[in-house]
């Protein structure tokens, strides 16, 4: 649930803010959430906003005294209430849109001012119970916004962009920075960052998974994390490479849109890398007509073949690039794709030629019980081309398994035209065993 108070004169201050001189202004934020070190969160992201005039500070800690014109504290908690069930009873997710009470006066102002910033990101509007509150004591403007966790399901991507929209907008009303819409600039983007798509289509476990296991290894990259509306607005532009968790891959294509996808496909032509674990899987392939299409490939049907722990031997180039260590190992598979037809790329494009890194030696059983043997044999994990860039793809999910970050991690190396040898884990860094 979002929790969001406002002390009543956010109208006044907006009015006021505009016409006054912009170094007059000063505009201190608090962010508290914890973000592993390699993952560019919503401090880091904040710091690298433009200024015209005015000071901002950004930081952790609580709000208060009247050093500041405005403070806004952007915090996240576990949503106690959640959407009603189903009719099939099934759980749903949260509501993402600020459920408090209001005691806020002209709170319409306020409400508006966050619809602006949110623009379409949460889908439907919010409930007719969404309220601004206030803060007591003696401060200046004090804004609070409490984010839903988004283990709940809710994307920590939007939830980022929203807060930066909302920052970017108050500051362009104290005249603090330019009338832009875009919030991602230059300085994001410094050294080697890879996109982490987290939104519609993956779920929250899965990309703090590749978070992991770009942080626990030695490979040179941060993590931007990204929802469909960054990438729709160029945001892969600055970036090295782009991850795919799994979940769905229909669900991603349709989150992304038209415009969404040929963004990613336009990115990996032009150079950039792409690593697609499970649903990343799929939409890197040409199965569905609204998928990505980065591979010649096709997979087979029924898709729904259950999920279990599965064995995968390296072939001899996978050993070579990904490690002899992992000659074969075990790991957790959830109906990511099966390819029992390589189809054979076009004679004139020799850049789009598949490699095989990985097989499966073992087969998982679908709910019926009917044991997937054609699976056996067949590519757990592909390397490929599509442009001047890497495609890697991998049907199960070795980045469930702590033990194997190396491996994932120098598979995403292989789409950043990295040399994968070089990857290990990092010092310090536990080794647990295999997750169920």
């Amino acid at each position: 649930m979002v929790r969001v108070n406002f002390l009543p004169l956010l109208a006044v201050v907006l009015t006021v803010a505009a016409e006054a001189a912009a170094d007059q202004h000063t505009l201190r934020v608090a962010v508290e959430r914890k973000e592993r070190a390699k993952v560019i969160g919503l401090t880091q992201q904040l710091e690298t906003m433009r200024l015209t005039g005015g000071g901002l500070r950004i930081g952790g800690g609580e709000l208060g005294g009247n050093a500041d014109d405005w403070q806004i504290a952007f915090r996240w908690a576990q949503s106690p209430k959640e959407k009603e069930p189903s009719a099939e009873g099934e759980k749903t997710n949260p509501d993402p849109w600020p459920r408090v009470s209001s005691s806020a006066a002209d709170a319409e102002k306020v409400r508006a001012a966050l619809l602006e910033a949110a623009g379409d990101s949460f889908g439907d509007q919010p409930g007719a119970d969404w309220h601004i509150g206030t803060l007591p004591g003696g401060t200046k403007q004090v804004a609070e916004i409490v984010f839903p966790d988004p283990q709940t399901g809710i994307s920590k991507a939007r939830q980022f962009r929203v807060a930066r929209r909302f920052v970017a907008l108050l500051m362009r009303k104290l005249g603090m920075r330019p009338a832009d819409e875009k919030t991602f600039h230059a300085g994001i983007f410094e050294g080697r960052v890879l996109g982490n798509y987290d939104a519609e289509g993956v779920g929250y476990g899965g990309s703090t998974l590749l978070d992991r296991a770009v942080d626990d290894t030695s490979l040179d990259a941060r993590v931007l994390p990204l929802c469909p509306e960054d990438i729709r607005e160029g945001a892969l532009d600055g970036a090295a490479g782009v991850m795919f968790p799994g979940g769905s891959g229909k669900a991603i294509a349709k989150a992304l849109r038209p415009e969404g996808v040929e963004k990613v496909r336009e990115f990996v032509a032009a150079g950039g890398g792409y690593y697609g674990v499970c649903a990343g899987a799929y939409f890197a392939n040409s199965g569905l007509p609204e998928y990505a299409a980065l591979l010649p490939l096709k997979h087979h049907q029924p898709w729904r073949k259950g999920k279990g722990m599965l064995k995968v031997v390296l072939t001899e180039e996978g050993k070579k690039l990904l490690g002899s260590e992992f000659a074969e190992f075990e790991t957790r598979y959830n109906c990511g794709p099966v390819f029992t037809e390589m189809l054979e790329p076009p004679a004139d494009s020799p850049e789009n030629k598949v490699t095989v890194l990985a097989n499966f030696a073992s087969a998982v059983s679908d709910k019926e019980g009917t044991l997937h043997n054609e699976m056996v044999g067949t590519p757990a994990i592909l390397s490929g081309r599509w442009g001047n860039g890497r495609v890697i793809t991998v049907s199960p999910h070795p980045e469930s398994h702590t033990e194997l970050s190396p491996l994932v991690a120098r598979a995403i190396a292989l789409s950043l035209g990295l040399d994968p040898a070089s990857i290990r884990i990092k010092d310090g860094t536990k080794q647990a065993k295999p997750e169920p």
